[in-house]
């Protein structure tokens, strides 16, 4: 039997919201919401099905959590107490580089399923609002979009994407090609232009060095930690992206088919052998010009075995063991000596092609300075080592695939993970594979925005195969991946990290704080709009938190099943945290185990939502709206706050009692446990 409370008092809002998931309950279809218009989003996805017009509403879950607090006064007592320990644990001048996302979060952590419907989820993959025409969608929009989105979350300025030639002034597509890179090299150099030449040296000399302290021990060196941010805070982050905004600019579909139809120097000189012994093939154009060195392959298969800033491909299957889209450095004695190119940009046409390097900071990196590819049909193959596919530390880095069943595997640091400055992964099609070993797909490190953003596609990330676990496990391995954020702990807090799948029937597969976790003041999500999917992950995944951080999951349709290892998952938080998963409806089935389904410990705060279907669930005592010991800091005036809510009408399974169906528990003081 429900209390009378739940059974004759319940707003109108909770009883529309009811009816709609339980409607939906075996429902596949795909969601979109908006915080200003919270009910009756729509969202068009060209399919191999063609067109559909999928909706429904995404607030289901934030209604009944405000009912609860709403209608059990010591259970709002408690939660007030909770939101005032995470505001007094805020503060921007103690630590430095705390997202937006993070502050808002922890000022209400109610807003939280709000805000995963519009971070980093952009209007234009909606092509009723970019006005583009059906079934297409503008990756120079979508760059701008994520611009915009990374630079207001950062706290860095807005960007004006600035073009270089007036419409008044025409010119041949080379000509604006190398002036837009040259430009975006100014701009960048404008970026350190605050930093002594001395201590640019000293900090380009910490590498790589410095990133492999961070891989190995998640941590770095007190002296090279302080010198590292003090430095940071006086990069003017926003001229980075406005050098790639630049860049970015050149992807409209009427420069790329006036780009398509450039020729070079067809009729000019051969090529000289002997000064570019890497090249290999039939190029069109060879050419040391203001922006760095640029080549044209012909349509015919290439190797680019040569350092370029600007590489034009036409077509055919070529092999790329260059920068391949990134800043071009000289190293010496395993130190960063300088920079020559702060800019570089690919663009290939055509063709089944491979990307390989074993170098650091390579295939779409901004190391320093702004790296782009934009591959446009084919199978590719992107192979990289740390900081690639993708990546950034003090730049921006974006690799965009158009098309083709893909492979992406790196080390550590890529395909969509940023330092200071802004990563983009975006693939629009095809069934890929993601693969790499740690901060990857989709990781924000301090003042850093990174994603993966998937359209469409069966596609399988796996991340957490190479660096044991912290704590000791066996066969267990550290990933901080697929929408994972992570701080400096006493330094700097972490920046934001996304992975974004819209549709298809995907693998995830991770190891430890992984699927939608948060760090240190970083803000993990994982979000997937459609396709039954399976997601496997260690300690702390789906949807976690530790260390005054915040961790969302969200998965809108489908029959998905969930694994969770050891503690802390699917809504799990621990240490003044907020934690939330979301899923909206279909046949799931979970699995975890200590401090999960919506559970909190040390003043941590965790929700767990699902919103239709008939479940399966496996855990213990210590989850369904568990509420942990809260000793750190002598309980800081506050308790913990765990909330379990399965909605929709289904018949549910629960392994032990008293969770059961159609059921409302208070656990404690500060645990909710609801099957409506």
């Amino acid at each position: 039997m429900k209390p009378k409370l739940l059974r004759y008092i319940q707003p109108a809002i909770w009883l529309i919201s009811s009816i709609i998931i339980c409607l939906g309950c075996s429902s596949t279809d795909v969601l979109r919401g908006d915080v200003s218009e919270p009910s009756g989003q729509t969202l068009y996805v060209d399919t191999p099905l063609g067109r559909e017009r999928q909706s429904r509403d995404m607030n289901g879950a934030a209604p009944l959590f405000h009912h609860v607090l709403q209608q059990q006064s010591q259970v709002l007592t408690h939660y007030t107490r909770l939101v005032d320990a995470f505001k007094k644990t805020v503060d921007p001048h103690e630590v430095p580089f705390i997202p937006f996302a993070t502050s808002r979060v922890i000022g209400d952590p109610l807003s939280l399923e709000s805000l995963t419907n519009t971070l980093g989820c952009y209007d234009s993959l909606h092509p009723g609002k970019n006005r583009c025409p059906e079934g297409y969608i503008s990756s120079e929009i979508v760059l701008r979009e994520f611009v915009d989105c990374a630079t207001e979350q950062l706290d860095v300025g807005q960007t004006i994407i600035r073009k270089t030639f007036q419409e008044t002034a025409p010119c041949p597509p080379l000509d604006r090609l190398i002036a837009v890179v040259t430009d975006s090299n100014r701009l960048i150099k404008r970026a350190f232009s605050s930093i002594s030449p001395d201590n640019r040296r000293r900090l380009l000399h910490m590498f790589p060095q410095l990133p492999d302290q961070f891989i190995m021990s998640n941590h770095i060196e007190e002296a090279d930690a302080i010198f590292m941010v003090d430095l940071a805070k006086k990069v003017d982050i926003s001229e980075l992206f406005a050098g790639f905004s630049v860049l970015s600019a050149l992807l409209s579909p009427e420069f790329l088919a006036q780009l398509k139809l450039e020729r070079g120097d067809a009729n000019g000189r051969p090529l000289d052998r002997e000064s570019y012994p890497g090249l290999k093939g039939r190029f069109l154009a060879v050419r040391e010009t203001p922006a760095g060195l640029l080549l044209i392959g012909d349509e015919g298969p290439n190797i680019y075995g040569v350092d370029a800033s600007v590489i034009i491909d036409l077509g055919g299957d070529d092999t790329y063991l260059n920068n391949a889209g990134s800043p071009v450095y000289q190293i010496k004695d395993g130190h960063v000596e300088s920079i020559d190119s702060h800019s570089s940009i690919i663009i290939d046409f055509a063709g089944n092609d491979r990307y390989l390097s074993s170098r650091f900071a390579t295939i779409a990196s901004g190391f320093f300075g702004v790296g782009l590819i934009v591959d446009m049909e084919g199978d590719d193959f992107y192979s990289g080592d740390r900081l690639s596919l993708g990546a950034s530390f003090f730049g921006v880095g974006c690799l965009i695939d158009v098309a083709g069943n893909d492979t992406y595997a790196c080390q550590e640091m890529g395909q969509g993970s940023a330092f200071f400055g802004g990563a983009l992964l975006l693939d629009m099609a095809g069934n890929d594979l993601y693969e790499g070993a740690k901060y990857v797909q989709g990781f924000g490190g301090p003042l850093g925005f990174g994603e993966i953003l998937d359209l469409k596609g069966d596609d399988f990330y796996r991340a957490g195969w190479k660096h044991g676990s912290g704590y000791g496990t066996a066969n267990m391995y550290q990933a901080c991946s697929q929408g994972a954020a992570w701080g400096i702990r006493g330094y700097a807090g972490g920046g934001i990290g996304i992975l974004y799948d819209l549709l298809g029937n995907d693998f995830y597969q991770a190891g430890n704080f992984a699927q939608g976790t948060g760090y240190y003041f970083g803000f993990g999500m994982l979000r997937d709009d459609g396709g039954d999917d399976e997601y496997r992950g260690g300690r702390y995944c789906q949807g976690s938190a530790a260390h005054r951080a915040i961790g969302a999951f969200v998965d809108i349709a489908g029959n998905d099943i969930y694994s969770g290892r050891i503690a802390a998952n699917q809504g799990g938080a621990w240490d003044l945290s907020v934690a939330g998963f979301f899923d909206y409806a279909g046949n799931d089935s979970y699995r975890g185990t200590e401090l999960s389904m919506g559970s909190g410990a040390q003043n941590g705060l965790g929700f767990f939502y699902d919103g239709g279907g008939k479940d399966r669930y496996r855990g213990n005592k210590k989850s369904f709206g568990y509420s942990g010991d809260h000793s750190y800091g002598g309980g800081r005036n506050a308790g913990n706050f765990g909330v379990f809510i399965d909605t929709g009408g289904c018949f549910d399974s629960y392994p032990v009692a008293p969770f059961a169906n159609d059921k409302f528990l208070i656990r404690g003081d500060t645990g909710v446990f609801l099957d409506e």
